[in-house]
């Protein structure tokens, strides 16, 4: 029962700082790399990051 109760705070936690990450991330004008973080995960946001230097690199 406490290990559910323990990973369900974590996990509200976790969620809570990544949004508060991609708040911040559409605030500084990176706004297609924030939307990725809120709605898919941190993983994709990860590989947003990349793209956008990838394409920066291309330029």
């Amino acid at each position: 029962m406490w290990m559910c109760v323990i990973g369900s705070c974590a996990k509200k936690r976790a969620r809570s700082l990544l949004l508060r990450l991609a708040l911040g991330l559409c605030s500084l004008g990176m706004m297609e790399i924030g939307v990725f973080a809120a709605i898919r995960g941190w993983s994709a946001e990860c590989a947003a990051v990349e793209y956008v230097i990838q394409r920066r690199m291309e330029r």
